[in-house]
């Protein structure tokens, strides 16, 4: 036990009295920042499109997700590399062993990941609440900043609305007093 105790501690040291070592986890940590924003960035939009619109083929684009949440970082960084060595398609990019390519790649692992979990977060609502959001009006950037919130707080709406002693007649009746068509709830409006 005190071998380990005294290899976190020589660790601790090397990090911060040399400074080649903090250059270098400052980096890391610059890149993986930076792959990690863009990737929540493009993928946070794209899981709330997916998870809460209807269109024909949004089964095979979840699906499609699913998989690239399963790619392997060896193959991702293969793939990158020949796209980006010389005599690929991005080759005249000249982004092969930049800070660039590596964080392309980490998108690509990052970003299904990202997307998967909204899809999946947001799916988890009740359907209820969406036709709450059309029946009051709320535009598409309403309906989504509302959905985050609630699955944000997941742990007190608990997605279900008889936890709070809402029956079926009070959505239908608060629908209906705003001349909205239930019928329509679950389309696009």
């Amino acid at each position: 036990m005190q071998w380990i105790w005294e290899g976190i501690q020589q660790a601790f040291q090397l990090l911060f009295n040399d400074a080649e070592v903090l250059q270098i986890t400052l980096l890391s940590l610059k890149i993986s920042g930076t792959a990690t924003f863009l990737s929540l960035f493009i993928g946070m939009p794209l899981g709330t499109f997916l998870a809460l619109k209807k269109f024909p083929t949004r089964e095979f684009w979840i699906s499609l997700i699913n998989t690239g949440m399963a790619l392997p970082p060896v193959v991702v960084g293969l793939v990158v590399s020949l796209f980006l060595w010389r005599s690929g398609p991005f080759g005249n990019l000249q982004l092969m062993y930049t800070q660039s390519a590596i964080v392309i790649a980490q998108i690509i692992i990052a970003a299904p990941v990202v997307t998967g979990l909204t899809v999946s977060a947001l799916q988890q609502l009740d359907p209820k609440l969406q036709c709450i959001q059309y029946a009051n009006g709320l535009d598409t950037l309403e309906r989504s900043a509302f959905a985050f919130v609630s699955c944000s707080y997941g742990w007190i709406w608990q997605c279900d609305f008889r936890s709070w002693g809402i029956n079926d007649g009070w959505w239908k009746s608060s629908i209906r007093n705003t001349g909205f068509d239930d019928s329509d709830c679950f389309g696009n409006k």
